[in-house]
């Protein structure tokens, strides 16, 4: 997962990490370990973020499988 990229989008909506885990109805904890890479979202996570923020294929790919297209 490209964190950066993830941390971008969601300060790019949300004034903090407390706004965006209430609008996507995770504990602030959960959302602070997944940007802080000490846990990966699960599938059903990613397709939650892809729909909350309408992400393309392209911008799914980028931020959650860049690593293994990029090694």
């Amino acid at each position: 997962m490209n964190r950066d990229k993830f941390r971008g989008l969601v300060y790019s909506k949300y004034k903090s990490m407390q706004e965006f885990s209430t609008a996507i109805g995770w504990q602030r904890n959960k959302t602070a370990r997944i940007m802080n890479g000490v846990q990966e979202p699960n599938s059903e996570e990613m397709r939650t973020i892809a729909e909350l923020f309408h992400l393309s294929s392209n911008e799914f790919i980028d931020i959650f499988f860049e690593n293994q297209f990029t090694k």
